[in-house]
């Protein structure tokens, strides 16, 4: 008799690790769309939407003082 270690067990060892592989894959999958979903709605909520169209009024108004008082300034 040889001491030949036993493969009997092998293949369902390496399915079962195949599945495994395949399950933490489809959880890391999830858990990375999941974080997109999240963010997603957190980035466009109605308040994040209001608060930059309300920073994109104010610079632009900023701007047009600005360039109103430079053209003042220059005609002076």
């Amino acid at each position: 008799m040889s001491s030949v270690p036993s493969l009997t067990l092998a293949p369902w060892a390496v399915v079962m690790s195949t599945r495994v592989m395949i399950a933490y894959a489809l959880i890391a999958l999830l858990v990375v769309v999941l974080a997109i979903v999240i963010w997603n709605l957190r980035h466009h909520s109605q308040r994040n939407v209001e608060r930059r169209l309300f920073e994109r009024r104010a610079t632009a108004a900023r701007k047009a003082r600005e360039r109103r008082e430079a053209r003042e300034h220059d005609h002076a």
